[in-house]
C-alpha cells in the first residue's frame, strides 16, 4: 500500500497486494497441480479396480510409498493418458492460473474524485465516488476484502458493476492504510454509501498505528549554546637536544 500526494491538491492511495513471490508462485500453480493431482488419483483407482469412493489421499499415499520402497510404477499414469488430460483440461488450467496472477497484480487507486482499478493487463474500471450504491466488507482466513459496487442487487459475478480491493493475508499490517481507510470513511458520510459488513475495521485501523510508526527513534540532542570546536591537533614530536 502506497500513499503518494501530488502538489497540495490532489491525493492518489494505491492498495495492491503485498505477497511474497513464493506466495505468488503457489497462487498461480494451485490450479495446475490440484488437477495433476486428482486426475493421478482417478487413474490409480480405476487401473487397480478400487471403489470410486475411494480417499484420494490414501491412494496416492499409497502408490508414493510402493514407489519408493519396492520402485512399484504401475501406479504411474502412462504418456497417453497424460496427453489426454493436458489436451482436455489444459485450456481451463492456463485460465485459472492467468486469472490468480491478474488478481495478484491488479491494483486500486483511490483519488478524491474516482475508485479506478488497473489490472496488469486489460481495460482499466473506474466509477465515481458517487456512483458507489454499496460497500461490502468480507473477512475470512484467507484474509479481509473491500467490494465497492455501483448496483444495490448482488453482484458476485458481476466484475463490471464491482471493483474488488486487493485482499492482505499478512497479520502484521492491515489490509488498507490509514490514508485510505479515512478517506472511504469520509466518502461514505459524504454520499450516505450503504455498507455490508464491519465498517468498524475502518474505524480500527485509522486509530490503530502502522507498525512502522512504533519505536521511532528520538532524534539526537544538538548542543545549540557549545560553540563548534575545531579538534585539537596533536603537537609535533621534539626534536631531543644535542648533547
Amino acid at each position: 500500500m502506497e500513499f503518494e500526494q501530488l502538489g497540495k491538491k490532489q491525493k492518489i492511495i494505491t492498495v495492491e497486494n503485498n505477497v511474497s513471490p513464493f506466495i505468488r508462485l503457489v497462487a498461480i500453480l494451485f490450479a495446475p497441480v490440484l488437477l495433476a493431482i486428482c486426475f493421478w488419483a482417478v487413474f490409480i483407482i480405476e487401473n487397480e479396480g478400487l471403489p470410486a469412493g475411494s480417499n484420494m489421499i490414501d491412494v496416492l499415499g499409497g502408490c508414493i510409498l510402493k514407489l519408493l520402497t519396492e520402485g512399484n510404477t504401475e501406479c504411474l499414469p502412462d504418456l497417453g493418458y497424460i496427453l489426454f488430460c493436458t489436451i482436455l483440461f489444459g485450456p481451463f488450467v492456463f485460465f485459472a492460473s492467468y486469472k490468480f496472477r491478474k488478481i495478484l497484480k491488479t491494483k486500486i487507486i483511490l483519488t478524491d474524485q474516482r475508485i479506478i482499478k488497473k489490472p496488469p493487463s486489460g481495460k482499466e474500471n473506474q466509477f465515481y465516488w458517487n456512483e458507489i450504491k454499496k460497500i461490502e466488507f468480507f473477512s475470512g482466513k484467507g484474509g479481509k476484502q473491500l467490494v465497492f459496487t455501483i448496483n444495490e442487487g448482488p453482484s458476485l459475478f458481476d466484475d463490471s458493476n464491482r471493483i474488488l480491493c486487493p485482499t492482505n493475508p499478512s497479520k502484521e499490517r492491515p489490509f488498507l492504510s490509514r490514508e485510505a481507510a479515512n478517506l472511504i470513511l469520509k466518502k461514505i458520510d459524504l454520499y450516505n454509501i450503504s455498507v455490508t459488513g464491519k465498517r468498524e475495521l475502518l474505524a480500527e485501523i485509522i486509530k490503530t498505528p502502522h507498525k512502522s510508526q512504533k519505536g521511532r527513534t528520538r532524534p539526537v540532542a544538538q548542543n545549540m549554546t557549545g560553540r563548534n570546536r575545531m579538534p585539537v591537533r596533536p603537537s609535533a614530536p621534539q626534536k631531543p637536544t644535542p648533547r
